[in-house]
């Protein structure tokens, strides 16, 4: 079995002003730096292995304070960013809403304007974490939008739905999966 420990990264500024991000690399705001240490705290007692995140600055400098007095390196990817939200990054949440823009893309496949769909963020990210899926107990700090699509997948979510779980900032959802399962989920997506 391993034991992964997902994690979104700590409020950004984008958060607070209520913006869709994707690939921007936006700080974390101060209630993020708060939230981040009160993540250290609540992992202190966890078991880890390893720590992967994104090498966007939010998700990596969640994963810095979260390990801090610890002594495990942290690898940053690329494959672990956020949905790149096309055209959309940088726009207001509720502009998006109030136009009905936003409707239909919590399904799989659906995407924003020159972005990705939850299954492409998806299959980047197994993609990656399929190598480190060997037993070892590994925190992976990421994104919302990536992590409702594993979480998703994981927890069998149709697909129409996948993409309507939230996922709270700085809080860790643990999973503990059969070796190989990760590889098992890829493939069934890629089928899909």
């Amino acid at each position: 079995m391993t034991r992964w420990i997902l994690v979104r990264h700590a409020q950004s500024t984008s958060n607070a002003a209520g913006t869709l991000a994707g690939h921007l690399d936006v700080p974390l705001s101060l209630r993020g730096w708060q939230e981040a240490l009160g993540l250290a705290s609540v992992l202190r007692s966890e078991r880890i292995g390893r720590v992967v995140s994104s090498d966007l600055q939010r998700a990596a400098d969640t994963a810095r304070v979260a390990l801090s007095g610890r002594a495990l390196g942290l690898r940053t990817t690329p494959a672990l960013r956020e949905r790149d939200v096309g055209a959309w990054t940088g726009a207001p949440f509720a502009d998006l809403r109030a136009d009905g823009r936003l409707g239909g893309l919590d399904a799989l496949r659906a995407r924003p304007p020159g972005g990705e769909s939850l299954a492409d963020v998806a299959l980047r990210a197994l993609r990656f974490l399929e190598r480190m899926d060997d037993g070892r107990p590994t925190l992976v700090v990421a994104h919302g939008g990536l992590l409702r699509a594993l979480l998703g997948l994981v927890d069998g979510v149709e697909a129409a739905r996948i993409g309507e779980r939230y996922v709270p900032n700085a809080v860790p959802h643990v999973r503990e999966l059969p070796v190989g399962e990760i590889a098992r989920l890829r493939a069934g997506l890629e089928a899909s």
